[in-house]
């Protein structure tokens, strides 16, 4: 007998708000490119396991500060912070 493969769920997305997009314009775009993509890998790879709470995590250099929002598969990037070396 043959076995019907199970779809599997959708990967999650990222949204950016406007906060977040406001930071990415200043930002080089090589920067903003290796951050989508690393916020992509966590999306689809780190699902959420906890409270629904702003998280924060350095990446790329970058201070990210977002949610997850399990109903809409949604990593939510609610703000974005430059780290200056030396601080």
């Amino acid at each position: 007998m043959r076995r019907i493969p199970t779809s599997s769920p959708a990967p999650y997305r990222v949204s950016f708000s406007t906060e977040a997009w406001k930071q990415i314009g200043t930002m080089p775009s090589s920067v903003f490119q290796a951050l989508r993509g690393t916020l992509a890998r966590m999306a689809n790879e780190l699902h959420p396991r906890g409270p629904q709470s702003p998280q924060r995590v350095i990446l790329e250099g970058v201070e990210v500060i977002y949610t997850w929002d399990e109903a809409t598969r949604t990593l939510n990037v609610t703000d974005l912070r430059q780290i200056r070396a030396g601080l």
